[in-house]
């Protein structure tokens, strides 16, 4: 039965609760000390509904006096004084209540802030800006709940904004945005956040097909510039509120300073590429002159393989005038290879100073041909060997694995070492007899010697130009020594300054008996590129760990545009010169505008037959010494290159059954003296040979070697094993020794982490091996709340140590940690 008045609607004239706040209040020892003493002991305290909470229910006299927190009945009091007592732990109930929320919003603030650090942490593990943004829009959604959540980056050339990264349903169908009179815009033009809680009611045009009906727009500031908008969504109305956006504003501020130390990172590691020796860079622009005397360097070494297409012409039985239109029109070919090379144009051209030559490759066959079928089956088969290129280049991206740097290395190694067979008989002045000329060999040393001299010198920049420098020594000390000939300097005299060169008739015929031969000599000059271009990126990125195959297609493509121009013109086979790639590591210049003046100079000799000449009959000793400079540096590519990835006894054999094969051909040059005749270009090319023999025994030895390695530990092993595993594996997949040295501790340390939280711990390890990644993920039981947050500070520092890219992900089979290294 309810007593008297307690139920009168007229004292509630606002909403109650069900007494819980005046019962928390009353829970309090110290007031309800004092309501049992005078002068309110006789008062009784009731809730909302009347039920008696504290006091004698026989002092229930009087009107009874409402208590009220916050406009909220809490409570009665009845019997005397009760007045002054409601008023009392009115105001009590007030304070109880303004602390309770000061305490739940602490709470909610601490909580905020510590995922906020724990997501920042991330932010700035990610190795780039995309890992930045994907985790920027994870983590939005997580935290507002969202739908959906995008990240646009202002396009500073075009001014429009384009989505990076989007989780959920996009904001927008289009990937580019025009910064107009909508959110987005408004948000970029003020720097402030802002919040439409219906998308459609907007009086501005909001840019949003994708279905979204409320949003939040905050701005990605870097350096107090404005890069973006992170735009989250709700596909139903949502009253976002002020809370939501100063979320969101913070995950946008902590994402734009991520942005920006990503990029920083990046651009760091760009710079540190270059490496220290390398006096004139990819995209440094020497002085005019020093531009032009680096330029005749490459000439003077190019105009060596000059006697390609002579010797073809004194096979065919050409005349004077023939001969020397074959080496113009393969010179005009020369510089039109060489200029499409310095730069990707598309898929043409591997963005090198890679000029080339009439490769000695060729000879051979082209050897074959004119003595078949005339000057006009060289033209037709020059044609084919350009097409095979361009087919080549093209499906090189599918066969990779076939070319590991080892092969490479033994390319550009035997490409050194073939130069020795041509280069040491001319420097020893060899003749019929094999008795060395002492003058012969007199000028040779001088010359060599004079080319390491100077190029290991200190003084200044004299090693840009010890080359030339070497060339003219070797010069001085023929016409010294009497080694020129002087009927040769009579020719030289009465050649023109400028002249046209000769058109030739320009006939083609095709050979299918010829096709074998060939191919495999296009087959050995586009992998000879392959090497050298490899060697080139190495020459110039200090951080280099793999080839790039869209740079070696494009040099492939660019040698195969040469042959095929050569052919239409009337000259000899094209390839990318070994001697000039060994010249630009020798001298520490590698600059694209070398490139251009190389090539223009190849083009402008044609026109010029005295200074063509000139450099054609460069003293054999002079010749020699140049050749065997150049290949030391080939030689020493080629062996690092061989050596950049860890070795077990397969690799051994692929690498040394290889060399000793190509060895073996230029020690003993009768080996292949009974082969058949389809087989005798092949053959009579030591580079051709064991090129092809290392993919080959590549192929071979591959066989049965599994991609994928697993281990499972059941409790704390040590490190040592862990290291042991690594290594091994390593070794069988033919890994960079910094992949698995880096790979290695950082597995040891997550292991370790693991184990610290139970010793019995069982975790599996799997590794993934593909040429390009080494992949590895470590799995085992969950864990605590506390042992995932030290986990995930763990990885971020894993990541930012050894230069990888992990993920942790929580599921309910366990915890999996991915690592991924570029290998």
């Amino acid at each position: 039965m309810t007593p008297k008045g307690l139920a009168e609607p007229a004292l509630v004239d606002g909403s109650s609760d069900d007494g819980t706040i005046l019962r928390r209040l009353l829970g309090q020892p110290a007031l309800r000390e004092l309501t049992a003493t005078p002068p309110f002991d006789s008062a009784v305290i009731t809730d909302p509904g009347g039920q008696g909470l504290l006091g004698d229910p026989r002092y229930r006299t009087g009107l009874p006096q409402p208590i009220r927190a916050g406009g909220i009945l809490i409570g009665q009091v009845e019997g005397e004084r009760a007045d002054e007592l409601a008023a009392f732990l009115a105001a009590c109930a007030e304070l109880n209540e303004e602390n309770r929320a000061l305490a739940s919003e602490s709470l909610a603030k601490y909580r905020e802030l510590s995922m906020l650090y724990q997501v920042t942490d991330r932010l700035l593990a990610a190795p780039d800006d995309g890992e930045v943004m994907a985790l920027l829009v994870e983590e939005a959604k997580r935290f507002l709940l969202c739908d959906s959540a995008c990240v646009f980056l202002l396009n500073e050339e075009t001014g429009s904004l384009e989505r990076f990264r989007c989780s959920g349903i996009p904001f927008h169908s289009r990937a580019t945005l025009e910064v107009g009179d909508d959110p987005l815009g408004t948000v970029l033009q003020t720097g402030v956040g802002e919040i439409v809680n219906d998308v459609q009611a907007d009086p501005r045009p909001v840019l949003a097909d994708g279905g979204l009906r409320s949003i939040i727009c905050s701005p990605i500031k870097s350096r107090n510039r404005l890069i973006g908008v992170v735009v989250v969504g709700s596909e139903s109305p949502r009253h976002f509120n002020a809370a939501d956006l100063q979320l969101l504003n913070n995950l946008a501020a902590q994402g734009g300073i991520a942005i920006e130390v990503a990029r920083l990172y990046v651009a760091l590691r760009r710079d540190s590429s270059t490496p220290a020796d390398l006096i004139y860079g990819l995209e440094d622009r020497p002085p005019a002159v020093a531009l032009l005397v680096l330029g005749a360097q490459h000439v003077l070494i190019a105009f060596m393989y000059l006697a390609v297409p002579v010797l073809i012409g004194l096979e065919g039985g050409l005349a004077p005038r023939e001969i020397a239109s074959l080496v113009s029109m393969s010179l005009i070919a020369m510089g039109l290879t060489t200029l499409l090379q310095f730069r990707q144009l598309g898929p043409v051209g591997c963005g090198y100073l890679a000029p080339g030559i009439t490769s000695v490759i060729y000879l051979p066959p082209l050897l074959l041909a004119v003595n078949l079928g005339g000057i006009s089956l060289v033209f037709g088969m020059t044609l084919m060997i350009g097409l095979f290129g361009l087919v080549f280049a093209q499906v090189l991206g599918r066969l990779r694995r076939l070319f590991p740097p080892e092969v490479c290395g033994v390319v550009v190694l035997m490409t050194g070492l073939s130069i020795i067979r041509v280069a040491l008989p001319m420097l020893l002045g060899l003749g019929d007899e094999g008795m060395v000329d002492p003058d012969t060999l007199m000028v040779g040393l001088v010359t060599l010697a004079s080319m390491v001299i100077l190029t290991i010198s200190r003084f200044g920049r004299v090693r840009l130009y010890a080359n030339l420098l070497g060339l003219l020594a070797g010069y001085a000390s023929s016409l010294w020594l009497g080694v020129v000939d002087h009927s040769l300097l009579d020719q030289l005299v009465a050649q023109p300054w400028f002249g046209l060169p000769a058109v030739p008739s320009l006939e083609f015929s095709f050979s299918p008996l010829l096709v074998v031969p060939f191919v495999i000599a296009s087959l050995a000059a586009n992998i000879k590129v392959l090497g050298l271009v490899t060697s080139a990126q190495k020459t110039n990125d200090v951080l280099w760990k793999r080839p790039d195959m869209r740079s070696i297609r494009g040099g492939i493509a660019a040698d195969s545009v040469g042959n095929l121009a050569s052919g239409v013109l009337g000259g000899v086979g094209i390839s990318m010169s070994a001697g000039n790639i060994g010249l630009t590591a020798a001298t520490g210049a590698t600059s694209r505008h070398i490139a251009m003046v190389v090539g223009s100079m190849f083009i402008a000799l044609a026109f010029v037959p005295k200074l063509s000449a000139a450099i054609t009959l460069m003293p054999a000793p002079v010749m020699g010494a140049g050749l065997l400079y150049i290949a030391c540096f080939l030689v020493i590519s080629g062996l690092e290159m061989i050596v950049s990835r860890l070795f077990d006894s397969r690799r051994t054999f692929v690498v040394g059954l290889a060399l000793i094969a190509g060895l073996g051909l230029e020690l003993v040059p009768g080996a292949a003296a009974q082969a058949p005749p389809w087989a005798a270009a092949f053959l009579t090319s030591p580079l051709a040979f064991a090129t092809t023999l290392a993919v080959c025994l590549h192929l071979l030895m591959g066989f049965g070697v599994s991609r994928r390695a697993q281990a499972c530990w059941k409790g704390r092993v040590a490190g040592d094993e862990i290291f042991r595993f690594m290594e091994r594996q390593g070794a069988a997949w033919g890994a960079r020794p910094d992949v698995i040295h880096r790979a290695s501790p950082a597995l040891v340390e997550l292991c370790e982490e693991v184990w610290s939280q139970g010793a019995e711990v069982e975790l599996a390890v799997t590794l993934i091996y593909d040429e390009l990644h080494l992949t590895m993920e470590v799995r085992w039981h969950s864990g605590p709340q506390e042992a995932r947050v030290r986990l995930e500070r763990l990885i971020g520092h894993l990541q930012r140590r050894y230069d990888g890219q992990a993920r942790f992900q929580a599921g309910s089979d366990g915890w999996l940690v991915r690592f991924v290294f570029e290998n």
